[in-house]
């Protein structure tokens, strides 16, 4: 179950946040001959290149990091070795945590099947390392899922194979529009969406996750803590203070680059009600137990990210979402995020709400304007629209505080 009750303004999403994100479809593979593996080219101030190129040195979508995101055919530099023997792909592997979770173990489902164990157990398996490639926290999750991670090749120069087998994705992005596809509701209804982008599953994605996840419910070491706020930390203004807030509920703060990932497993497996930022941090409720209570708090306004939205459903969880930010302005992927103690969020714990906004609310919004380089606060019409309930009350008081708008050197309008 998910609820959405504690968003600023749920109705701005409509059916988005409806759509079952499961796929009921058999997955397969195929072989491409004369097929060429691109190493990872990150062409800074443009964009993302490598992974499969065919025989007529067309792309084979799907094998860069996600569909519709980085990878693509480019002219080597280097000369193209040859190789008679067939291999296995599993595309872009990623060293950031988020992706080692979705686009990582996309393919590994094939790995575990019949079909490869009977004809292909022999073929080297071989993957294009975006940046750092396989990290030793996925490492380990491959070796818990049974496959030896020394088996895995990364591919750092060009190379073209006589055949190069490909299995289907388990977790798949359909990218700014889902062209002649009907999406089935939750509710039953059908939606189609345009211009947004869209994340499914299959059941081999659901088996892969959950055969890790069985390994740890059963091999975990009891703890007395059941909760537990996992910290995002990086280019997060005002998130120790949310932290600080969950520990006052009770919450025991784990940062978790701090821990070996045994240790993080181990932790998720003991815990019965979770709470973190969207995003990589977000996406370890795929190993928690059913039922497991879990509190989601946007990066941004105005942003349902498409991965989450599909990892909610792969087990029975009690998720909430809480708003909780004043992320206002333009930004990258990594931030510059900025975050209150919002009365959404301190409604849910059953708080007495005497003010609205505090003078640590605004000195945080204040330090995330000084941080984005903007003083003007209409420079995102669909953030503020989105937050067009709360922020004209913020404002209001905001400028009240005339130390805390000279202190951090902030012109207000």
């Amino acid at each position: 179950m998910v609820n959405y009750d504690g968003l600023y303004n749920k109705e701005y999403f409509g059916d988005r946040l409806k759509v079952n994100h499961f796929v009921d479809k058999d997955l397969h593979f195929k072989i491409i001959e004369n097929a060429t593996i691109l190493p990872f080219k990150d062409v800074k101030g443009a964009s993302f290149f490598g992974g499969l190129i065919d025989s007529e040195n067309k792309f084979v979508e799907g094998t860069q990091i996600h569909r519709g995101v980085g990878g693509g055919a480019y002219t080597p530099n280097d000369d193209v070795q040859y190789v008679k023997s067939p291999v296995i792909y599993l595309g872009m592997l990623v060293d950031i945590w988020g992706h080692c979770l979705t686009d990582n173990l996309k393919r590994l489902w094939f790995l575990k099947s019949n079909v490869y164990r009977q004809c292909f157990r022999n073929c080297p398996v071989l993957y294009t390392p975006m940046w750092g490639g396989v990290i030793d926290n996925f490492k380990r999750l491959l070796a818990i899922s049974g496959i030896d991670s020394s088996r895995l090749y990364p591919v750092n120069r060009p190379m073209k194979f006589q055949n190069v087998i490909v299995p289907d994705e388990s977790f798949f992005l359909a990218p700014g529009k889902l062209k002649n596809v009907s999406v089935n509701s939750i509710d039953g209804t059908n939606t189609d969406f345009d211009g947004n982008d869209v994340s499914f599953f299959t059941k081999e994605f659901i088996e892969t996750v959950d055969g890790i996840r069985n390994f740890v419910l059963k091999n975990y070491s009891p703890m007395t803590e059941k909760n537990f706020y996992f910290y995002h930390g990086r280019n997060q203004i005002g998130e120790e203070r949310i932290a600080n807030y969950f520990h006052s509920k009770g919450y025991v703060i784990v940062r978790p680059e701090r821990l070996p990932i045994d240790t993080q497993l181990n932790i998720l497996a003991n815990c019965e009600s979770f709470a973190s930022l969207v995003g990589s941090v977000s996406h370890n409720i795929i190993f928690l137990k059913d039922k497991s209570n879990v509190i989601l708090i946007p990066r941004r306004a105005a942003f349902v990210n498409i991965y989450q939205n599909a990892l909610n459903q792969l087990h029975d969880l009690n998720i909430s979402y809480v708003d909780s930010a004043m992320s206002l302005f333009a930004h990258s992927h990594t931030g510059p995020y900025c975050y209150i103690v919002s009365e959404n969020l301190r409604k849910y714990f059953g708080d007495e709400i005497t003010e609205k906004f505090t003078a640590e609310d605004f000195s945080a919004f204040l330090a995330y304007v000084r941080n984005s380089k903007s003083q003007r606060l209409t420079e995102n019409p669909m953030e503020l629209n989105y937050c067009s309930k709360i922020l004209p009350e913020f404002m209001e008081q905001l400028k009240t505080h005339d130390d805390l708008i000279k202190k951090f050197g902030i012109t207000i309008k």
